[in-house]
């Protein structure tokens, strides 16, 4: 069975920008980036933040859930030299 990184990745991610989390990654984002003109973004448009921020959640949730939720093909078995 093999790990999907980039559903885990997505559905990480798309729960960390989730709009509900905001009130507390918002201003650790702006603090860690302060200075920066990301910064100086998160702090002059709160708005459009929300609103990527739930677009993101939205769409990396969804395309998590169908990668982690897709099926692995099976491998044939081979049986020493029999020729496939």
């Amino acid at each position: 069975m093999a790990i999907n990184l980039g559903g885990w990745f997505l559905g990480v991610t798309g729960f960390i920008a989730c709009p509900c989390h905001f009130p507390i990654t918002l201003p650790l984002a702006a603090g860690l980036l302060g200075g920066s003109t990301a910064g100086a973004f998160l702090a002059g448009h709160i708005g459009w933040v929300y609103a990527l921020g739930g677009l993101y959640f939205l769409g990396a949730l969804l395309l998590g859930f169908l990668l982690l939720s897709k099926e692995e093909p099976r491998r044939k078995r081979s049986y020493g030299n029999a020729k496939r």
